[in-house]
């Protein structure tokens, strides 16, 4: 099951503007990616966003019989 933090672009703004960190960056830390997006940074990130109101969601890829 994946998961991922869901937040304004307002939020996503605000993140990028108040810990000097990139777009792609603040993707990898909501989205639970790969390396970058397990590192303190990105865990900064994640509580920042929690903090100003995001939720987080799980969710499973479905693939259909064809």
């Amino acid at each position: 099951m994946k998961r991922y933090i869901h937040i304004k672009k307002e939020d996503r703004e605000f993140i990028m503007a108040s810990l000097k960190v990139t777009e792609r960056m603040v993707y990898y830390a909501l989205r639970f990616e790969g390396e970058r997006g397990n590192t303190d940074l990105a865990r900064k990130i994640r509580r920042l966003a929690m903090e100003r109101g995001g939720i987080t969601v799980s969710y499973t890829h479905l693939t259909l019989p064809t």
